[in-house]
């Protein structure tokens, strides 16, 4: 009994078939970690966009209290903060200003958001971004 081949035969081998799954289970592993890197950017120039509203205000502050001769009040500044952004989703609970670096701790979209910023550097860092707790 001689085994031959059909010459009609129409349809992929099995190697075949793994090696196509090898290569996609390869793209796989070198796609997902990047997407969710930039997933990760996104989020973190959303928070820093959010970030320079909040400086955009302490400045504003900043420069009432220089302008009538008075110290800035750092400890109230969320509720003025929160004020003027009542329309979006965002609740400043803290701002600090020690050693001319400001930290910025408020919720945005369920997610507790730490940023740090240093003027004149540009230099805007998300610390951390967090669940918030219900």
């Amino acid at each position: 009994m001689k085994l031959t081949k059909k010459k009609n035969e129409k349809g992929f081998t099995l190697i075949e078939i793994i090696v196509v799954l090898v290569i996609i289970v390869i793209m796989a592993a070198i796609a997902i970690p990047a997407v969710t890197g930039y997933i990760k950017d996104a989020k973190d120039s959303k928070y820093i966009s959010e970030a320079r509203s909040i400086y955009t205000i302490v400045q504003t502050e900043e420069a009432k209290a220089k302008a009538m001769g008075t110290t800035v009040a750092y400890d109230g500044m969320d509720e003025v903060i929160n004020e003027k952004m009542a329309s979006k989703d965002i609740n400043v609970t803290s701002v600090t200003n020690e050693s001319n670096k400001y930290t910025f701790i408020f919720t945005s979209n369920g997610k507790n958001v730490t940023v740090t910023f240093t003027p004149n550097t540009d230099d805007m860092k998300v610390v951390s971004a967090t669940d918030a707790e219900q």
